[in-house]
């Protein structure tokens, strides 16, 4: 009785490059993600984000402020990082060479400390995303999902207290620790399993990723997964990125995600007639009734 819906897991913003390179990489400066659509594309797409979310076609929760280690990025942009810098001049920052930071070589996990004055910053920018997120929405973010599954205890503690309650994943988190120098261990998780602060962790257990192996039949395989988690009796949890969707490089891409996400959803609709569709806070809400 009601469409599929998608959980945007939603950024806040990104690098103002102008402002960070005015102010001499002093500190870091953000710009809205509603800006950056204007900024980049020339696309005024809140309308379209609201009468979605009207509509019930997406649900917005909190990923980050920016999927961006801000601290170590600045740090190695005053001290001169020369890839670093580089691609700052040409807007970007998602580059995977090397970070000042031993073993990294990607500035995308958001919450992962390099050293201990790091902790504290990150969770200023986590509270700061957090309201962010209410003061463009209208309402809270009830779930969390942190940027490549890496964030450490503190962040679980920072977040119950502005009462996110349930914690999107994978079957393992990454969790850095002061003990090893800031690099991770693994830990396992299910769904359903409750930490300390009450919360409660989600698994993503289906997986819809065309931009990986394009050529592959990611609608088939996706089916399978939703199967398997129906006969254990438990929620298929579809894993999805936006980068599945855009056709800013090639359109073809694009289409062929929609096209596959089309068959996807109507083999669902086809195999179990009376499957719902709801999003993570939903799920959330499922549970702590469980």
């Amino acid at each position: 009785g009601r469409p599929a819906i998608m959980t945007f897991n939603t950024v806040m913003g990104n690098p103002d490059f102008a402002a960070i390179a005015e102010d001499g990489f002093a500190r870091f400066h953000l710009q809205h993600f509603l800006e950056s659509y204007r900024h980049y594309h020339s696309d005024c797409l809140e309308s379209l984000w609201r009468e979605a979310i009207a509509e019930q076609l997406i649900q917005p929760q909190f990923h980050a402020r920016e999927h961006l280690n801000s601290p170590l990025w600045m740090r190695d942009l005053r001290s001169g990082l020369e890839q670093t810098r580089l691609a700052f001049e040409h807007q970007f920052y998602g580059l995977k060479t090397e970070t000042s930071a031993p073993g990294r070589r990607s500035y995308l996990a958001t919450y992962w400390p390099s050293q201990a004055e790091d902790v504290h910053c990150i969770l200023d920018i986590l509270r700061d995303g957090l309201k962010l997120f209410t003061e463009t929405f209208g309402f809270s973010s009830r779930t969390f999902i942190g940027c490549n599954y890496v964030w450490p205890e503190q962040v679980e503690a920072c977040l119950a207290a502005n009462d996110v309650d349930f914690l999107q994943g994978q079957r393992a988190q990454l969790l850095p620790e002061p003990s090893l120098q800031w690099s991770r261990r693994s830990v396992a998780h299910y769904a359903g399993k409750q930490n300390r602060h009450g919360q409660r962790y989600g698994i993503r257990n289906v997986f819809f990723e065309p931009y990986k192996k394009p050529e592959a039949d990611w609608s088939r395989k996706a089916l399978a997964e939703v199967r398997e988690a129906f006969l254990l009796r438990r929620p298929a949890v579809i894993c999805s990125h936006r980068i599945n969707f855009v056709a800013g490089m090639d359109r073809r891409h694009r289409d062929n995600t929609l096209r596959q996400y089309d068959q996807l959803l109507g083999q669902i609709r086809h195999r179990w007639p009376d499957v719902e569709f709801i999003a993570s806070d939903e799920l959330a809400a499922a549970m702590g009734r469980a």
